[in-house]
């Protein structure tokens, strides 16, 4: 995960939301891009069902949900 990603996430868990990482994630959305090592995304990965939830490229999504006990799993 990378830095900013995880800076995120940390601030909306101390606040006790997920303002923060909702926002990201929309910017990412709109920009195409992945949430955490924000590649640019062509248009097949940006309609994958997986990314239109998470906001993360397949090799991000297959980083975050391989292990449940991540701390950072979102």
């Amino acid at each position: 995960m990378n830095d900013k990603l995880k800076t995120i996430i940390d601030i909306d868990r101390a606040a006790g939301n997920l303002s923060l990482i909702k926002i990201h994630r929309q910017r990412c959305w709109d920009n195409s891009v992945c949430a955490n090592c924000e590649k640019q995304l062509k248009l097949l990965e940006s309609q994958d069902e997986e990314y239109l939830q998470s906001a993360l490229c397949l090799e991000c999504q297959e980083e975050f949900f391989k292990k449940d006990d991540d701390e950072y799993n979102i």
